[in-house]
């Protein structure tokens, strides 16, 4: 059994504001790897707003809910990380925006909470599926069913997500990618309890540690934005990768 707390990953992330954008964060960090079971508070994936998901996601938001620059660091990101777009790609989370860069029009297919925004939105050429993910946790797709996987601004909102990572591994094929990405803002109601109590490079090492428990292999994470002195850009942005178990 593999223990999951917040002393623990402030321990194990200290150092790494120093660390520059183009430069693996997780450098020098051992991960645990794959466990099937993972000891966690409890309370540290309650949320201050206890209400169902799906009351608060009712009311469609049509914006985007980050900086415009860094909208822009994404699909920098992207379009080196993404390919020309011929695998299958899983949106996870999805909204009425996806961020892809210019050019990529994969098959996408979306999964979220909100049905107005998911129609809304022109990527997602394979469809949507409407979930919520935190009442219903297994995803409703086969084994090896997609070739990528984004997943943007959400992953502090899910109150199981190691159980969510391991469904991604299921259903994303041998050795294809993931992508994680975050910034410091957030609906911080309804994030859970661990999430609001860290620092940016916290989170994005309690990110990695989700996909290493979930099974995920050759895990990095890079810095896409600063979000202060050193780049003056208006908030920080990340980005947690690894490929699904072969």
């Amino acid at each position: 059994m593999k223990i999951l707390d917040a002393t623990k990953i402030r321990a194990m992330a200290e150092g790494l504001r120093t660390i520059p954008k183009g430069v693996n964060l997780l450098e020098g960090i051992e991960l645990p790897g794959y466990a099937a079971t993972v000891e966690v508070d409890e309370d540290d994936y309650t949320k201050m707003d206890k209400k169902s998901d799906k009351v608060f996601y009712k009311r469609a938001r049509m914006e985007a809910h980050m900086a415009t620059e860094s909208l822009e660091a994404i699909r920098t990101y992207y379009k080196g990380a993404l390919g020309g777009g011929d695998a299958r790609h899983l949106e996870m989370c999805a909204s009425v925006f996806s961020y892809f860069p210019e050019g990529y029009t994969p098959q996408c297919h979306g999964v979220g909470l909100n049905e107005d925004e998911l129609s809304a939105n022109k990527a997602l050429t394979d469809g949507f599926t409407v979930q919520n993910l935190n009442k219903e946790p297994n995803l409703p797709f086969a084994d090896n069913s997609f070739g990528v996987c984004t997943h943007v601004a959400s992953i502090e909102y899910l109150t199981d997500p190691i159980h969510h990572c391991r469904e991604l591994n299921r259903v994303l094929a041998p050795s294809s990618p993931i992508h994680v990405i975050f910034t410091n803002r957030a609906f911080w109601t309804k994030s859970t309890k661990i999430w609001t109590t860290l620092t940016h490079d916290e989170r994005t090492l309690l990110t990695a540690l989700y996909l290493s428990y979930a099974g995920f292999h050759n895990i990095a994470a890079y810095r896409l934005a600063y979000g202060d002195e050193r780049d003056n850009l208006p908030e920080p942005v990340a980005v947690v990768t690894g490929t699904a178990q072969a």
